[in-house]
């Protein structure tokens, strides 16, 4: 695994959002609710994630869409 890859999973927040993107595509509203945490702070490791990719964006969804779903990279 690169080394940036590593860096973005260090976070616990970070690994549990891969971890539940293996299951298959997911919105962020339902993100923060599976991660219990603020959908401010899911949206920020979320660009982490996708900067690193880690996950990226599932067709049809952008940085700009209301309520974005992501999937494994």
């Amino acid at each position: 695994m690169p080394t940036q890859e590593m860096r973005a999973l260090w976070h616990p927040t970070r690994a549990r959002i891969v971890e539940l993107l293996k299951a298959g595509p997911i919105a962020r509203s339902r993100l923060t609710e599976s991660v219990g945490a603020p959908y401010a702070e899911v949206a920020y490791h979320c660009r982490a994630l996708i900067r690193s990719r880690c996950i990226r964006f599932a067709p049809g969804y952008t940085a700009e869409s209301v309520d974005p779903v992501y999937q494994s990279a």
